[in-house]
């Protein structure tokens, strides 16, 4: 609407010009020169206009950043807080830790997936990104990369199947290379925890499928996600939403040689699981933060 405002303006202004110049060629100079000054007057207002509307954006960009710095809020939440039905939640500011809204932040609940940011937390203590790990077992339960016993990969490939694809075999894969194997990987996340604060937290498996036993809290993971994102490493590759490799070492007339996604079932499909700001149980909104 205001380009159009604009684009108006400026035909009048045209129009005033070409009337007043035909004027002075007449016997109307007086007129003609109302006419100019009065085109002069119209201009000016819409470059004003125009300059207003059209501020440089890092003007306007600085001006609300300084704005944001001198009034120190806290991040606005896209979903008003009434609307959440999530039987547990503790969403945070995750650069000054602030609580902005919690319920039954405390209480045991089944942590599903979000296990698997202390399993690569952890991981990630031991091993380097291009460590190569050797696949033990066949691993079926739930979502899996599909890996084969026997296969080699490395750190970093495991952990974005762990992690993009949420993997359940490349838990098993990392927590079966620990040394000491898989019971010493267990107490190393349950040990990497309790070092975190999380008190309401106790692991029995590094893939967060429900047992007995093995529960966490919105409060306790949200100090895992916030780890998760101080550790150079995750917080570099979280950006991925979908990542391939190339698995060609094993046998070479298997399905294998080819470049597949981190899903291992059709190399085009390939999903990201928020399962830093999102705990598992229940609905996708029980814990959120914000950063």
């Amino acid at each position: 609407m205001a380009k159009k405002q604009k684009k108006s303006n400026k035909k009048v202004t045209a129009k005033a010009f070409a009337i007043s110049f035909s004027y002075l060629r007449k016997p109307f100079y007086v007129l003609g020169i109302l006419i100019i000054s009065l085109g002069l007057v119209m201009y000016k207002g819409t470059a004003k206009e125009t300059d207003s509307t059209t501020q440089p954006l890092y003007r306007l960009q600085a001006n609300v950043k300084a704005h944001i710095r001198q009034e120190k809020r806290v991040p606005v939440i896209a979903v008003p807080l009434e609307t959440l039905t999530s039987e547990s939640y503790y969403i945070v500011d995750i650069p000054s830790g602030d609580a902005i809204a919690t319920n039954n932040e405390l209480v045991e609940r089944y942590p599903a997936s979000t296990t698997k940011v202390i399993t690569a937390l952890v991981a990630l203590q031991e091993f380097g990104p291009e460590s190569v790990l050797e696949v033990k077992r066949e691993f079926t339960e739930g979502q899996t990369a599909k890996f084969v016993v026997g296969e080699r990969l490395t750190l970093e490939n495991i952990l974005h199947a762990l992690l993009i694809h949420s993997a359940n075999d490349a838990a098993y894969l990392i927590a079966d290379n620990y040394p000491g194997g898989y019971d010493s990987f267990i107490a190393a996340m349950n040990t990497y925890a309790t070092k975190l604060g999380m008190t309401n937290t106790h692991f029995l498996n590094p893939a967060g499928l429900d047992q007995d036993g093995h529960h966490s809290s919105a409060y306790d993971m949200s100090l895992a996600g916030r780890a998760f994102l101080k550790n150079p490493f995750l917080k570099k590759n979280r950006r991925y939403q979908k990542y391939y490799y190339l698995r060609c070492h094993l046998l070479l007339l298997s399905s294998l040689v080819q470049c597949q996604s981190v899903t291992g079932s059709d190399p085009r499909d390939s999903r990201a699981q928020d399962g830093i700001h999102r705990a598992g149980w229940g609905k996708p909104d029980h814990l959120l933060s914000t950063g």
